[in-house]
C-alpha cells in the first residue's frame, strides 16, 4: 500500500510527474532513433535480447507514453525482428 500511495503522490502532481517522466523519455516529441539506428538492447531489460545489438527497422511508432522501435537483432546466423520501448533502448557506443 505504501508503494501505491508514493506512485499516487508522484503521478497526481504535475511538477514530480514531469521530474519522473522526462528523464525516461515519456512525452518525449521526437524519438529517440531513426530507421537505420545501430541501436543495443539495455543489459537490465526484461527481454531475452538484453545486451545484444541491432538495428531499427522502421520508423517509431509512439503511443500515449512512448516510442516504440522495430529493431531487427542478429544472432547466430538467425535474424529477428522484434519491438521494444525506448527505455529498453540505448544508443550502440562506438
Amino acid at each position: 500500500m505504501e508503494r501505491i500511495n508514493e506512485a499516487y503522490a508522484v503521478l497526481s502532481d504535475p511538477l514530480k510527474r514531469r521530474e519522473y517522466d522526462l528523464p525516461r523519455g515519456y512525452g518525449r516529441v521526437v524519438p529517440k532513433f531513426e530507421k537505420g539506428a545501430k541501436v543495443k538492447v539495455r543489459a537490465d531489460s526484461p527481454s531475452a535480447y538484453s545486451g545484444q545489438t541491432g538495428v531499427v527497422d522502421q520508423e517509431p511508432s509512439r503511443d500515449a507514453f512512448r516510442f516504440w522501435y522495430m529493431a531487427r537483432i542478429e544472432s547466430r546466423g538467425l535474424s529477428t525482428v522484434r519491438r521494444f520501448a525506448e527505455e529498453e533502448l540505448e544508443a550502440l557506443s562506438n
